[in-house]
């Protein structure tokens, strides 16, 4: 006689961990997820603390910053001209980029390795 299924139970395919992190896919969207946790938790920190690197050169200062949701880089320079990829800056350059764009972006990539489903071979 054979035996009847308990309508209560799943039948549902559990795959172990090796089974889902089978192909570069999954294991890449594991590190971008890990990336993505990282970088959130300076963006809180940020709100509540604010994070400064100085580092003194020879030819100026450069301030690494973490402030208000934002990374910023300073640089300031004692000659009067400060190069930066060819080009040239009167005594200072301000870049800063706000963690958010980043954050998603990461989120959405690792959601995107992995949750998507290889082909059937």
């Amino acid at each position: 006689m054979p035996r009847q299924r308990d309508p209560g139970r799943c039948t549902c395919y559990h795959a172990t961990m090796q089974e889902f992190f089978h192909g570069w896919r999954r294991k890449t969207g594991a590190v971008t997820l890990a990336m993505a946790c990282a970088i959130s938790s300076v963006w809180i920190h940020s709100y509540f603390a604010d994070d400064t690197l100085t580092i003194v050169a020879t030819g100026g200062q450069h301030d690494l910053s973490s402030i208000n949701g934002e990374f910023r880089w300073r640089a300031f320079s004692s000659t009067g001209l400060f190069p930066l990829f060819g080009q040239r800056f009167d005594e200072s350059l301000d870049l800063s980029v706000s963690y958010w764009p980043v954050t998603v972006a990461l989120w959405t990539i690792s959601a995107y390795l992995i949750l998507w489903k290889p082909r059937k071979r």
